[in-house]
């Protein structure tokens, strides 16, 4: 009510037109809940221009035609394909750390540990809720981004995404935010406040730590992810951007925990062969990164890419930015892996020091952590384009009609 609405009606008594993507359908003009006035003519069409304006006693309703089953069109099924992803690098990640977790209170007998059940529990939980939110998240981005807004936050999918999340994403929070979690995810290797229940030999404590908090950042990444996309849901060009969340967010964690840990625990005049290596990856990363975050918001970027119009039949592809993002990406890529595979103490051996660190656990797994969610990048970025090219085209058979 109180929307005003610029329209061209042909004078039949029902109705129906279009303006700005929507289609507005009046089956009785001549009704008296609704006042019309004219404002000019278009000679060229030889309709009238109109506005129409609702009196407070009768407000627009919205039915949507020709709706798919929860909203599952194919770019947005392929953008949801993309946000998953993410927690999936995480939860990946999460299998080695609870592995190592059971086996190594296995091997000290503290089989009654308060911790391995809500640990186990998360395990089985995490990739399931991952496959519910994406097949309810283009009914979450479609009902509060493009429709109803804060509204339908109490609409059956948006309460089945929340409910999907919350469950895994209470469950890592309880063992992240324990006191020898993220107040000591850097170390030390036998942290004081571990619980009584569940001792265990290194490297059991810090390989756990670390993947569970990979584990809650795939969360807090899609979770932020997904505000975003909300909140630039009707501008593609905003919503083409928000791939910069877990792009941050992962690659500050990783290089924070992984190199940056690693060269602040080297002792001074230590012979070590392997500095070279979170050197390369903080400059890596850094410029990887940097260009990236370019490319994803400036305008001339992908944002023009998913909203061209497809030049050479390549889609998205057929402009410059999403190719060099791609090759940045992968250049980035392979030079974490030369690194890693030409390190001398910096390898995945018994030894737990290196160059005199002796937090191994804590920063090793950091350092291929940000090889795997790099690889999941790649394959976020390609299925993100393709669908946010696709989500920004007209939808056939789904066209709003304004009763």
């Amino acid at each position: 009510p109180g929307e005003r609405h610029i329209l061209k009606l042909t004078g039949e008594r029902d109705v129906q037109t279009s303006h700005m993507g929507m289609a507005f359908r009046f089956p009785n003009l001549s009704t008296a809940s609704h006042r019309y006035a004219p404002v000019s003519t278009d000679a060229n069409l030889q309709h009238e221009a109109w506005y129409m304006q609702p009196s407070t006693e009768q407000a627009l309703t919205t039915d949507y035609v020709g709706d798919t089953f929860l909203h599952l069109e194919s770019g947005k099924v392929l953008c949801a394909l993309a946000v998953a992803v993410v927690p999936w690098v995480g939860w990946y990640l999460y299998e080695a750390g609870i592995k190592d977790f059971q086996s190594a209170l296995a091997k000290h007998g503290s089989t009654d540990c308060h911790l391995l059940p809500v640990a186990t529990s998360l395990y089985y939980l995490a990739p399931i809720c991952v496959a519910v939110r994406m097949l309810f998240a283009p009914s979450v981005w479609t009902l509060l981004g493009e429709r109803e807004g804060l509204r339908a936050l109490v609409r059956p999918p948006v309460i089945v995404w929340f409910a999907f999340f919350s469950a895994p994403a209470c469950l890592v929070a309880f063992i992240t935010l324990q006191p020898f979690a993220l107040p000591n995810g850097n170390g030390p290797a036998q942290p004081d406040a571990w619980p009584e229940d569940c001792q265990m030999e290194r490297p059991g404590h810090g390989l756990f730590v670390t993947r569970s908090m990979a584990l809650a950042g795939g969360h807090l990444s899609e979770l932020l992810w997904t505000v975003w996309i909300v909140l630039s849901a009707s501008n593609p060009r905003r919503r083409a951007g928000s791939l910069a969340v877990p792009m941050v967010v992962m690659s500050t964690g990783m290089i924070l925990g992984g190199p940056q840990n690693f060269m602040s625990g080297v002792q001074e005049g230590a012979d070590c062969e392997d500095l070279w290596i979170p050197y390369l990856y903080r400059s890596i990363t850094v410029l990887a990164a940097s260009v990236g975050l370019v490319l994803l918001l400036a305008n001339f970027g992908v944002p023009a890419a998913v909203t061209s119009s497809g030049k050479l039949g390549l889609g998205p592809f057929g402009h410059w930015a999403p190719a060099v993002f791609l090759c940045v990406a992968v250049a980035q890529l392979a030079a974490l892996r030369h690194a890693m595979q030409n390190a001398e103490g910096l390898t995945a051996g018994p030894s737990l020091t290196v160059c005199g660190n002796d937090n191994k656990e804590y920063f090793f797994p950091r350092f291929w952590g940000l090889i795997f969610y790099d690889w999941g990048q790649l394959l976020s970025f390609v299925l993100w384009v393709i669908g946010s090219f696709l989500w920004a085209r007209p939808q056939r058979g789904t066209t709003p009609a304004v009763y």
